[in-house]
């Protein structure tokens, strides 16, 4: 299916789209997105009337062909309602940096309180 912004009807989006992964596989991928965003690195990310499942991830740069260990990208990736998604948010920062603001540079998904 071509990736597009604009809105397609049920009928086209039927007919153009192939399934890429068996049913089975997207069932036990939900499972464990939503098992993460309630009790694991998601939690955070949780919104109170929604089924959010949730995934952070951290990557250190490669700078000058090497790994930098002081130097991050940062991910936070949650999609919802889990029993039949329909919206996926991905956040990524590159090489979050300490403030005095916020002594520690804070994952995605974290609330600012």
């Amino acid at each position: 299916m071509s990736p597009t912004f604009l809105t397609r009807a049920q009928e086209e989006a039927d007919r153009v789209g192939v399934r890429v992964i068996s049913e089975d596989t997207s069932d036990k991928m939900r499972y464990l997105l939503r098992l993460n965003g309630t009790d694991g690195s998601g939690r955070n990310g949780q919104v109170p009337g929604y089924r959010v499942g949730a995934k952070t991830g951290t990557a250190e740069k490669i700078i000058d062909g090497k790994y930098a260990h002081d130097h991050n990208f940062n991910a936070f990736l949650a999609a919802f309602p889990m029993d039949d998604p329909e919206y996926v948010v991905l956040v990524t920062i590159d090489d979050p940096k300490k403030s005095r603001a916020f002594p520690v540079a804070r994952p995605p998904g974290t609330p600012v309180r």
